[in-house]
């Protein structure tokens, strides 16, 4: 937790070489390490009081089910190397969609 209260990084792939020069630091005993890190969106939940439905103090819910993801490898005296990818991402596209520059065979 207190590398993500040091940070101002705003990306799974930031917060993991973040995360990374913490621990490599901090126990000169590591020769490298790993971090795996995803980002969601989250909204705050509502519920139903007296005035009808408020904002939960305390209470969030997934907005959306894509995740990014990162995965950050240190090795002590090198730079990071960073792999990013989204996972969960849905597109539905509806007009001009045609498919152009496919391999035509017996079967398109």
């Amino acid at each position: 937790y207190i590398v993500a209260k040091r940070t101002d990084a705003s990306t799974p792939e930031a917060f993991g070489v973040a995360l990374c020069e913490h621990l490599l630091k901090e126990y000169p005993m590591l020769s490298g390490c790993r971090a795996d890190v995803e980002g969601v969106e989250w909204a705050r939940a509502c519920v139903d009081g007296r005035n009808g439905a408020q904002p939960h103090v305390h209470g969030f819910l997934r907005s959306e089910p894509e995740r990014q993801k990162a995965s950050v490898s240190m090795t002590r005296g090198q730079g990071p190397k960073v792999e990013s990818s989204i996972e969960g991402l849905v597109v539905l596209k509806t007009t001009q969609s045609g498919f152009e520059g496919y391999l035509k065979d017996k079967y398109t």
